[in-house]
């Protein structure tokens, strides 16, 4: 008889940090496809925020918020080591995907679960899209089959493969067939998860100061209050003192646990309970503790733009989206820019004001593209941190996908700094139209109808202006009157056959400063 891959009770007791790997899968799918009933087939160990606690979750039978739990295996490829993965069980609800995101944020890997019986469903293809985002490996959990004939399983195979081909998972995600209510499939998908680890480099994340995200807090009475969540980056251990930005307060470490067992210290990927004393758990839900200066209250962000290909809805300059990081969200009004693939965007750099996403397909080639967000509260985050942007007031029945963009926080500026000239330079290309009216001298033409007889000629002189017949150029010296009229001058020299001629000034229109 083939040994399960699952480890005993007793086994389980020798498990410790120091002969276990950690890794995070996150379980998300549509409503209602077994995502809870395949974590507690799995789990063997469970978190104080696991399986559906949430009272309402109890009633009505649905995930409403993120749960926690784990299970063990052997290493397969070192003797007496083991790996533990952590089970991020995410709500399947439309209504919650800001939730999903928040979880989706410290995963590893991920299972997408689906009900073979219904197959690809709205939910279903958001978590492919957040999966795409955030996880480096997947795996297709088709469940329920029990329910389902051999023709009907084989018929979803082929269907969903067919979609994820047209991902960046290519051809390679294993679709493994189970059962999770009778058991049925799950040492096959144990083999399946084994052959598809990716062990995560947390080496060049222990280094750098801490960043731990808390999905949830409690309070125990005559201990203290516990905060529950993940290690991003840094480390943590009993008498350190860390930074609550939500509160501008800095407290120590009491304890540490991992998943019911003490511990010394916390790395990155680990799901940490942390102790403290005198801290209100009613003042945190989610949020982050960190080293002080780790992270900053952020007015206003620019992010390396890219947009979601399943995302249908207009994708426009002053369109106002919701903007994910972590386990924030905030409203957030875009205005894309684009600058020369050559030139990187820096903080007293120039970018051009782009209308709408379209009109970036035959500018991609030469330009890079960036989102400038203008927030109506402050985010707490981090340089680099990914946000994502969505459109969560979408009506729930409309069956399209909600998310639009994503990016990773490449500057920050406050609401005043983007009216200074010197900070962040935006602008849209306009043009004037004109016409040669005479030739005043060799080098001199006079120019009418570029300018009204009101315009302050003085804001355009030295500007470029273009003879379109010939494609002359030359600039504007001085005004002529006070007509709107003008002098040009032509360093290759004047003819008489430039009258009437067409000219066009371009030139750039600074926005947010005069």
């Amino acid at each position: 008889m083939e040994q399960s891959l699952f480890i005993s009770q007793q086994e389980i007791e020798q498990v410790n940090k120091q002969n276990t790997i950690n890794i995070n899968v996150g379980v998300l799918g549509h409503i209602d496809s077994g995502k809870t009933s395949l974590v507690k087939t799995l789990s063997k160990i469970t978190s104080t925020a696991s399986l559906d606690k949430n009272p309402q979750s109890q009633e009505r039978g649905i995930t409403l918020d993120l749960g926690f739990s784990a299970f063990y295996t052997r290493n397969p490829n070192e003797e007496g080591k083991y790996f533990q993965f952590t089970l991020v069980d995410c709500p399947g609800h439309a209504s919650l995907i800001k939730t999903i995101i928040g979880g989706a944020q410290i995963i590893d890997m991920m299972f997408l679960v689906i009900d073979v019986t219904k197959g690809i469903q709205t939910q279903t293809a958001e978590c492919l899209v957040i999966g795409e985002i955030l996880a480096d490996k997947l795996i297709v959990v088709l469940n329920k089959i029990d329910l389902a004939t051999d023709e009907v399983i084989n018929k979803q195979k082929k269907i969903i493969s067919n979609v994820l081909s047209k991902t960046k998972f290519g051809n390679q995600v294993p679709l493994v067939p189970v059962s999770a209510v009778q058991a049925l499939g799950i040492e096959d998908l144990l083999r399946i998860l084994l052959q598809n680890i990716t062990i995560p480099n947390r080496q060049t994340q222990l280094n750098k100061g801490l960043l731990f995200m808390i999905d949830h807090c409690f309070q125990i009475k005559g201990q203290g209050t516990v905060t529950t969540g993940t290690i991003i980056q840094g480390s943590m251990k009993p008498n350190d003192e860390v930074f609550f930005p939500m509160l501008n307060l800095n407290k120590k470490i009491k304890s540490l646990q991992m998943f019911k067992k003490p511990v010394l210290m916390g790395e990155p990927g680990d799901r940490i309970a942390a102790l403290f004393t005198n801290l209100d758990a009613k003042e945190i839900e989610r949020g982050i503790v960190c080293q002080p200066g780790i992270v900053s209250l952020l007015e206003n962000i620019v992010i390396d733009f890219k947009k979601i290909s399943y995302y249908k809805g207009q994708l426009k300059s002053q369109n106002k989206f919701h903007i994910t990081s972590g386990h924030l969200t905030v409203m957030g009004q875009l205005k894309l820019i684009i600058r020369p693939k050559n030139l990187q965007l820096e903080i007293n750099s120039e970018g051009e004001y782009l209308e709408d996403y379209e009109d970036y397909g035959k500018l991609q080639e030469k330009y890079n593209l960036y989102g400038v967000l203008q927030l109506e509260k402050p985010l707490i985050a981090s340089m680099n941190s990914l946000v994502i942007g969505s459109k969560l007031d979408t009506d729930l029945e409309a069956n399209i996908c909600r998310i639009a963009f994503y990016g990773n926080i490449l500057h920050s500026f406050t609401g005043q700094q983007i009216f200074q000239q010197n900070y962040l330079r935006i602008f849209r290309k306009k043009s004037k139209n004109g016409k040669v009216e005479k030739v005043i001298d060799n080098y001199t033409l006079l120019i009418k109808d570029l300018f009204k007889k009101e315009t302050n000629i003085a804001n355009y002189i030295g500007k470029l202006i273009v003879i379109k017949q010939g494609n002359i150029q030359g600039k504007i010296e001085s005004a002529f009157g006070k007509s709107g009229k003008v002098k040009v001058f032509i360093e290759s020299g004047t003819n008489q056959d430039m009258i009437n001629s067409d000219v066009v000034m371009i030139y750039k229109k600074y926005l947010f400063h005069k």
